[in-house]
């Protein structure tokens, strides 16, 4: 039976030209076969009005199937037309399922229907791409956007993927998620990435940047790996205005076992920064008003901290704080002096507690007593007791404080004599008599409970 050849060719069973020269009659039988092989052919052909569909793919040997209708399933073919205007983010996708979430004015936990495409949206249920034979060569990616650029005739910037968002008219009354953003990323998981409690293992980021010099990229300007800028114009207005916010999601429970900051900032360089955290005179425009403060801190009622800032985990080899003056708005005292210790003030300072340099107080919160013959007077908070009598005393006891920090220390002036002084207190080696215009200084150890002279 004969029919197609498997390349194309249709080849009958006889020739009725060949038959009749060797005069070969025309019998049923090869007339049926003939017949035969031109049905077997015919069923292998595509009809017109859709009866049959291919039955392997079909090569086009460099031709185009021209004249399609435009793709509206997810089956269809999609036309040079439609993919041309997703390009151009004329055409969208309407095969998509709507988001039907109630909008709310926090932000959902699960973010799997967070965000969709409302012209366009991928989504990947399982990762297919194979992964590198070198762990980080390269990270798969659900799209990735490569711009390769350079030459002469480029003459303005570049940016691999840019998003916008602009917002023309006032959204509706009773919109409850008032929040647009013309980029969020979002990554979550909810397993265990191979760690235990001891060897932690995996990063999560929501957005990772990188901005690379390479070997021979000589004489730049700048790399920066994030560039923030805001803009508030005249005419407008608004509470808040900061180019970065470190807010944690709403759902953040649990501190970090090693670093829990609002703002970290680690290298695995062997070459560090210079600063931690500069703030520039860049373009010379300060970023801080002249009447704005550098740092500051506030909050709704009064937070309570443990520490303002902790300098322990490091060895300081120079100044620890540098400037023209530091005010304490808790005191109106005056500091004139000027040292080259840790705290180095080259201006004023006011202190409510005690400035000391080698364990010698320079400035301290003080109060002045007179007591006479058989007193008691009790030391409190003050760094500096003067005991100023009218005159010379027979007897006087002082009661040194115990609810003190390790280290703190009191200094005690007599402007007049002391005939017996007497300690309430654990103390070890005190006077039990002063004389006129004298002073002791006093060290507290918290681990023997015990004042020691200085």
């Amino acid at each position: 039976m004969a029919g197609f050849n498997g390349s194309g060719s249709f080849v009958r069973s006889y020739n009725w030209a060949n038959d009749a020269a060797n005069s070969v009659p025309i019998t049923a039988s090869r007339m049926d076969a003939e017949d035969n092989g031109f049905a077997t052919g015919l069923s292998n052909c595509l009809t017109r009005d859709g009866q049959s569909s291919w039955l392997a793919n079909i090569p086009a040997g460099g031709f185009k199937i021209t004249g399609l209708a435009s793709g509206s399933a997810a089956n269809d073919s999609c036309t040079y037309g439609q993919l041309l205007g997703l390009v151009n983010g004329t055409t969208a996708f309407t095969g998509r399922t709507p988001f039907t979430g109630t909008p709310s004015g926090s932000i959902p936990v699960d973010t799997t229907d967070l965000f969709y495409g409302m012209d366009i949206n991928v989504r990947a249920t399982s990762d297919t791409a194979a992964s590198t034979a070198t762990p980080g060569a390269q990270i798969p990616s659900l799209v990735n956007v490569s711009h390769y650029f350079g030459g002469s005739t480029v003459n303005d910037g570049r940016n691999a993927l840019s998003a916008h968002l602009h917002q023309t008219v006032t959204t509706n009354a009773s919109n409850a998620y008032r929040f647009y953003a013309a980029a969020n990323f979002v990554a979550d998981s909810s397993v265990n990435e191979a760690g235990t409690n001891v060897t932690p293992q995996g990063w999560l980021y929501g957005v990772g940047g990188v901005a690379r010099l390479k070997t021979g990229a000589t004489y730049w300007a700048g790399c920066i790996a994030g560039d923030f800028e805001v803009s508030v114009q005249t005419g407008s207005s608004a509470n808040v205005v900061a180019a970065v916010v470190a807010t944690a999601w709403p759902d953040h429970a649990v501190h970090g076992s090693q670093v829990d900051a609002g703002v970290s900032i680690t290298t695995a360089s062997t070459t560090p920064f210079y600063n931690a955290i500069q703030i520039d005179d860049s373009g010379s425009h300060f970023p801080v008003d002249t009447t704005g403060t550098v740092i500051k801190v506030t909050g709704s009622g009064t937070p309570t901290v443990s520490h303002g800032i902790d300098m322990r985990g490091i060895s300081i080899s120079n100044y620890m704080l540098v400037g023209n003056g530091i005010l304490s708005t808790t005191s109106t005292a005056s500091c004139t002096s000027s040292t080259t210790g840790a705290l180095r003030v080259s201006g004023g300072a006011g202190i409510a507690g005690n400035l000391a340099l080698g364990g010698i107080p320079l400035c301290a919160n003080k109060r002045i007593v007179a007591p006479t013959t058989g007193a008691t007077v009790t030391i409190g908070t003050e760094a500096l007791l003067l005991v100023n009598p009218a005159g010379t005393l027979a007897n006087l006891t002082i009661v040194l404080p115990t609810a003190v920090a390790d280290g703190d220390t009191r200094v005690i002036t007599f402007s007049q004599a002391i005939t017996t002084l007497a300690w309430t207190g654990t103390t070890t080696g005190f006077p039990t008599t002063m004389a006129r215009n004298s002073r002791i200084a006093a060290v507290w150890d918290v681990g023997t409970g015990t004042w020691y002279l200085a």
